[in-house]
């Protein structure tokens, strides 16, 4: 009997002790959706966000195999602004297929025609990028939204960016647009767009960096300095 109850008691240990590790397991997982690297043709994920970003990378300078280490500073730089965004967030990057960061062949994964696809749809020029994309309206890349904020990110370097995404991280938290990792005003209405432009503008004094951006809303459209994809 003694030992049918210690067998017993060791089983109820394994299962608890399962449960607690699956429930730690899967944490990350959950935490790393707001970063989504889509592969191939997957498509975008809908479901329980309520904003979404895209890093397009359409410049030819970050295409070729020597600067691939830059490019997966840029990956590395995206993949931290969007966890910063939170969890009502989804920041995209599209690669076309699986394969290691560490590749000398990364550059030759990165999905360009894709990308391109939505600077052909919202007029702007490819050398012009990277870019990075914001909207509160589910990216489709034969539609222009409604209301979206465009940054040209041209001619930056890796590390410019990251320290713009990083300031622009922090900005948004300051602005009270984000707490406790959840959008604070409703997407797309003209609080959240005013407070996304006020974060903008911050940030780039904060930064001491030019970068060209535009906000369109169905009430408002904010230029800040040239239109991306115009000519300087």
């Amino acid at each position: 009997m003694t030992e049918t109850r210690a067998r017993f008691a060791w089983l109820l240990f394994a299962a608890a002790f399962s449960t607690l590790a699956m429930t730690f397991w899967f944490v990350p997982v959950a935490a790393a959706q707001r970063f989504v690297p889509v592969v191939d043709k997957q498509p975008i994920p809908r479901e329980g966000f309520k904003t979404w970003s895209l890093f397009l990378v359409t410049n030819q300078d970050w295409l070729v195999p020597v600067n691939a280490s830059r490019l997966q500073e840029l990956y590395d730089r995206s993949q931290a602004f969007g966890r910063t965004i939170g969890a009502d967030h989804a920041a995209v990057w599209f690669w076309k297929r699986e394969q290691s960061l560490d590749s000398p062949a990364l550059a030759a994964n990165v999905d360009v025609e894709r990308a391109i696809a939505y600077c052909q749809t919202l007029k702007l020029k490819p050398s012009s990028g990277p870019y990075l994309l914001f909207s509160h309206v589910f990216p489709d890349e034969r539609l222009e939204p409604e209301a979206i904020a465009i940054y040209e990110l041209g001619g930056k370097t890796a590390d410019e960016i990251g320290r713009l995404l990083a300031a622009l991280g922090d900005q948004l938290a300051t602005e009270g647009l984000v707490r406790g990792g959840r959008l604070q005003a409703e997407p797309g209405s003209d609080d959240f767009w005013s407070a996304w432009f006020d974060a903008t503008r911050h940030t780039l004094t904060r930064v001491g960096m030019k970068v060209r951006f535009v906000i369109r809303t169905p009430s408002f459209t904010i230029d800040g300095g040239l239109t991306p994809g115009t000519e300087g």
